[in-house]
């Protein structure tokens, strides 16, 4: 009579299997639910656009060392200023300005021009705003 293997050992067997998968493939196990860990600065920068009299997202969450580029696609010219902090200066259309952001906080920033156009960038969590998201 054959001994048939014990069901203890099949458990062993299948979690020697997954952990060899794992180790094979590092992105399939990484722990992106660890509050602790610094999330990675985007290697794009994060996009805003101009448009319509707004900013476009009007809110982002970007990493510490995290970009953001805004573009002007209104016809009227605009800034983007958090006073002491970044001013874009005069954008006309179709002229974007860059700016990264070393120090963790939250960033309220206004067009010079129009006071109504308001927007906020949070910097040192994790980024809620895709490269390029405004789609320009």
């Amino acid at each position: 009579m054959r001994n048939s293997p014990s069901p203890v050992l099949g458990a062993i067997v299948a979690a020697a299997a997954a952990a060899a998968l794992l180790a094979a493939h590092p992105s399939a196990n990484a722990d992106t639910s660890s509050a602790s860990a610094a999330p990675a600065a985007s290697a794009t920068p994060v996009a805003i656009a101009i448009k319509d009299f707004a900013f476009v997202p009007a809110s982002v969450s970007i990493p510490v060392e995290g970009s953001v580029t805004w573009k002007n696609l209104d016809q009227a010219s605009h800034t983007a200023t958090d006073s002491g902090v970044f001013d874009s200066g005069n954008l006309d259309t179709g002229q974007s300005f860059t700016f990264t952001f070393k120090k963790a906080g939250t960033y309220h920033y206004v067009c010079s021009y129009h006071p109504s156009m308001v927007a906020t960038i949070v910097v040192g969590a994790a980024a809620t705003a895709t490269p390029d998201s405004s789609g320009y």
